[in-house]
């Protein structure tokens, strides 16, 4: 499963808006939304491994995760 993937889901399950991944993670929301694209489409960025890492720290010290 690639980081984008986890984070869609993580977004699902955890009712997480794309406005709040760009405030925990500390990326534009631009970036988010890139990554929240489908991967066939020229706005789709892939989410980095360290970007999924800051963002689960970040829900478990908001006691979200």
């Amino acid at each position: 499963m690639t980081c984008n993937e986890e984070l869609k889901q993580l977004m699902i399950k955890k009712e997480l808006s794309q406005e709040m991944i760009s405030e925990y993670t500390g990326y534009s929301l631009d970036t988010v939304k890139a990554w929240c694209a489908n991967s066939d489409t020229g706005r789709y960025r892939e989410m980095k491994p360290r970007a999924m890492r800051a963002l689960k720290l970040e829900l478990k010290e908001r006691k979200i995760a």
